[in-house]
């Protein structure tokens, strides 16, 4: 083989190539060493930011179940109330039934009006309304009549103590004052006022346990000259019943 025989010029341009040549490789290694470096950085920041999400989750999670279960109470509590208030509607409702049936009775319930118009004849001999101490209190009855003692004539009444729908909620025997009055019509209001005061050993004012207790009556309520002198005006006079929740035995 022949030899060949570089000139200068040609020399230098092969160790100009070979040196950039090196120096390119040498680039080349130290560009991936940095990528390097910078994708290990990138995935520890994404590892670290994985690892935040996570126990941020799990803290979310933490509450979503702690807000879930208190809301499940509520509903619990929401679903009790609503029963209760229902409950309570259907037992005001019942309750206005009852009133409305109690006011289109012909019972007198004393804590709305307690006075009675009594036509005035002779005799008297008149059965008055029932009447109720309360929309839920003790029932009585009442009846006037015209009684001679000793010739001497007399209004007289008999009271009678009935057996009510709430007498087992009520405390017996009757405890309390009744006052039956006459009213006077004129300016004067002289009013006559008897007092039926109860007694515990009173067997007419025990717990009913049959339609209808046995009879109280005042035979000497009121002289009957007094009442028609006094208490009758153009042919009625007035009875009011109160009953003393105040004073018991």
């Amino acid at each position: 083989m022949h030899k060949h025989y570089l000139s200068t010029t040609h020399q230098n341009i092969l160790n100009k190539t070979i040196l950039k040549s090196r120096h390119r490789k040498r680039t080349d290694y130290r560009s991936i060493r940095e990528m390097h470096g910078k994708a290990v950085s990138i995935l520890d920041i994404i590892n670290n930011e994985n690892a935040r999400i996570k126990t941020e989750f799990g803290r979310e999670r933490t509450n979503f179940d702690k807000n879930k279960s208190e809301i499940d109470q509520l509903k619990i509590v929401q679903k009790q109330t609503n029963e209760q208030f229902q409950n309570l509607f259907n037992n005001f409702t019942n309750m206005q039934t009852q009133m409305q049936q109690i006011k289109q009775s012909d019972i007198l319930t004393l804590d709305s009006n307690a006075s009675m118009i009594i036509s005035y004849v002779y005799p008297m001999n008149a059965k008055l309304s029932t009447f109720q101490t309360s929309g839920y209190g003790y029932r009585f009855s009442v009846r006037l009549s015209t009684t001679i003692i000793q010739q001497n004539e007399f209004l007289s009444f008999t009271v009678n103590l009935l057996n009510g729908d709430y007498n087992n909620i009520l405390p017996f025997p009757f405890p309390y004052n009744i006052h039956f009055i006459l009213c006077d019509q004129s300016s004067k209001h002289e009013d006559f006022c008897y007092i039926l005061k109860p007694d515990r050993h009173l067997s007419a004012l025990a717990r009913p346990t049959s339609e209808r207790n046995e009879d109280i009556s005042i035979l000497d309520f009121c002289p009957m000259e007094k009442l028609t002198s006094k208490y009758v005006q153009d042919g009625k006079f007035f009875l009011r019943i109160f009953v003393d929740f105040l004073n018991s035995i």
